[in-house]
């Protein structure tokens, strides 16, 4: 009797999945382009100014729980939206995906996975956060 193999399957699209350390760069790449996004956004509408005594104006951070949790929730959003839009297009890739040559695809057709699925994909990588972070 034949052995079952032990190599994994190729999706039918005929490309092979990528290893851990590509995709582990990949999303080095875009979790920097994201905390550039957030702190560019924290900076324009969530950061106080204020005026020195000598008035100089400087921008400082802004303490308030208030701002902390809308600023997280920012940060949510913008993820959300980076890898739904970038994950769900033609190519199925992240700028950091793109940079190392590596694309989401639907396991059985090849093909991307598309807006609706790159979104809840991504969401569904929220529990996992606070065991992570």
């Amino acid at each position: 009797m034949a052995q079952p193999s032990r190599r994994r399957r190729r999706p039918s699209g005929g490309s092979r999945p990528a290893g851990w350390s590509r995709r582990f760069a990949a999303t080095f790449i875009d979790y920097t382009i994201i905390g550039l996004l957030s702190t560019a956004v924290y900076e324009l509408f969530f950061s106080t100014v204020y005026v020195t005594r000598d008035k100089q104006i400087v921008l400082g951070p802004n303490r308030s729980d208030l701002v902390t949790i809308a600023f997280g929730i920012a940060v949510f959003v913008i993820e959300l939206v980076y890898f739904g839009w970038f994950e769900g297009r033609k190519k199925g890739q992240s700028l950091g995906k793109r940079a190392l040559r590596i694309a989401v695809r639907d396991g059985s057709s090849g093909r991307a996975i598309g807006f609706q699925r790159a979104f809840l994909r991504r969401l569904a990588f929220f529990p996992d956060l606070p065991v992570i972070g």
